[in-house]
Parts: C-alpha cells; structure tokens; sequence
C-alpha cells in the first residue's frame, strides 16, 4: 500500500557538517531538488531544541527585509523514502528543514571563479547587516549559495538569537559559544566566521575592497524601520525556549528590538577595528564542556 506521507525520495548526504544535509527530490518531480537538514542536539551543556524554529523566523524576516534566502518548507522525517532515520538517534526532533538546492556554494564557485563572477556581490553587505541583527554568528564560506544566475543566497540559520539563560542580551553562534554585539571581532563571524588561523575568503575580499559605512546604510535603515507587528508576524505560530523549559518569546522580542537600535555602531566599530573576524570560541567551547562534567562529579 503507498504511503501518502512520502513526498520525497533520498538521493545522497551531502557536506561535512556536525549537522546531516540530505539532498532529496520531489517524489513528483525528479528535477526538484531540495537539501533536507537534520538537526542534531548540539551539547548537554547548551542543549537549545529550538533551532528550526530560529530558522523559521531568520527566513520570514529575510524576506521581508528582500535578503536572498532560499525558499523553505518544514518536513516531518518520514517524508522522504529511502533514508532510515535511525541513522541520527541524536537528532532533536523528527522534523527536517528544507531549503531549495541551488547549484553550488560560494567556497565551490570561488575554487574556480572570483568574486568578480558573482553577479550581485553587494548582497554580501545586506547579509552581514542582517546577520548581526538577528545574531547569526555562524556564518561560513559554504553557507552562502550561489543560483543558476551566479547570485549569491544565504542560509543555515539553526544557531541563531538569543537563548542563554544566564545572559538574552548574548547570542548563540558558532562552536555553541556566546557572541555580543559589542564585541567586533565576534561581528565579523556575521560575515564569515573563522577559528584562528582559518582562511576567510569573503572577509580578506572585504579587507581588500575596505568599504565604509556608506555601502551598509541601505539595509540598516530598512532594519531600523522594521515594525514590532512586522516582527510579531514572522513569530506566529512559533515558540522559542533556548535553554530554558519555559517559553522565551517576549525575551527574543526584547532581543531583536535592542539590536534593531545597536547594528549601526556595530558595523561602524567593526569598520573601525579593520573587518576583524579571528576568535578562538572554539577555547570557550571547550572551557564549557568542562565545567559541565566537573560539575557532574
């Protein structure tokens, strides 16, 4: 008997990533392809379940503010055939996050092209000004998308906003470790985030082209003059917890509304400073992780 839930067909895992990106096509359409994230628990020390829902919302805000993301459906697992879900025990949920596959990732088009190739390199700045509003700091080479037009896409917005019990004013980014605003080395990681010693492609690009604060204006103003209704909207029907057993919603307001005000003196600081995106979180993520299991002893 066909099961009418199955609405895709596994094709492969794709990317080396601690999360599983499964790249599935439609069951009636072979030629639509969609990349289906699996998202994995990421610690018992920050142990956020809530991550497709961050990714939801950084979605419907991008489309309000014409960032280029790609288009995004949320799937239950067992809608794809072929793939046995048993392989990720550890996942968080039995949902899967799609996005609409595009033809390769900026670190696969910059292994053959330049930058020059990309037909609206400019979208690069409407990312990172939208990134830092939400508090995307786990931006990396391969999360930028590039389309059949050569245009440039961003995704994977999982580790995003605020959810730490001890500080919401901080967010959740890359190694699962704290960023702050007014930090600007930790505001480059809203470009492209990098661990020491890392190459940064896109930020040296920056480095190189040393744009000021004239080239962001567009896109912080349009952020400024996002309503709390617009931003109540692209909330419905989501509820956020971070690292807490009770709702955090009216603190995740709180959260976009604060920064709505600071991502201007935070481009500027981060210009000043020299486009700077070298941290070693990878140092605090590990400092957590022990303190976790000492304090388990």
């Amino acid at each position: 008997m066909e099961n009418k839930q199955v609405k895709y067909v596994f094709e492969k895992q794709i990317g080396k990533s601690y999360n599983i990106n499964l790249l599935v096509h439609e069951k009636e359409n072979v030629n639509n392809k969609w990349v289906a994230k699996i998202s994995r628990k990421l610690a018992p020390w920050a142990d956020f379940r809530d991550l497709d829902e961050r990714a939801i919302l950084a979605s419907r805000l991008a489309k309000i503010l014409n960032v280029k993301v790609p288009d995004f459906l949320l799937e239950n697992i067992n809608s794809i055939d072929g793939y046995d879900s048993n392989e990720v025990p550890d996942r968080i949920n039995d949902y899967v996050f799609l996005t609409r596959f595009e033809k390769t990732d900026l670190k696969e088009f910059l292994g053959i092209h330049k930058f020059e190739g990309i037909k609206n390199s400019e979208e690069l700045y409407k990312i990172f000004v939208f990134n830092l509003w939400i508090g995307s700091y786990d931006q990396k080479t391969e999360d930028y998308l590039v389309n059949e037009n050569n245009e440039i896409l961003s995704t994977d917005y999982q580790l995003s906003g605020p959810g730490f019990v001890s500080d919401m004013d901080v967010s959740i980014g890359g190694w699962v470790a704290k960023y702050s605003l007014d930090n600007p080395s930790h505001t480059g990681w809203c470009l492209e985030g990098a661990i020491l010693g890392q190459e940064t492609p896109i930020v040296e690009y920056i480095k190189i082209l040393k744009p000021n604060i004239d080239v962001f204006e567009e896109c912080i103003k349009s952020i400024e003059k996002i309503t709390e209704s617009e931003i109540e909207k692209a909330m419905e029907g989501l509820a956020f917890y971070g690292e807490s057993e009770t709702s955090i919603n009216n603190s995740y307001m709180n959260f976009l509304l604060k920064r709505r005000s600071g991502i201007r003196k935070a481009v500027i600081d981060w210009i000043e400073a020299g486009y700077p995106n070298q941290i070693d979180q990878k140092s605090e993520h590990e400092q957590r992780k022990s303190s976790y299991y000492k304090s388990l002893l």
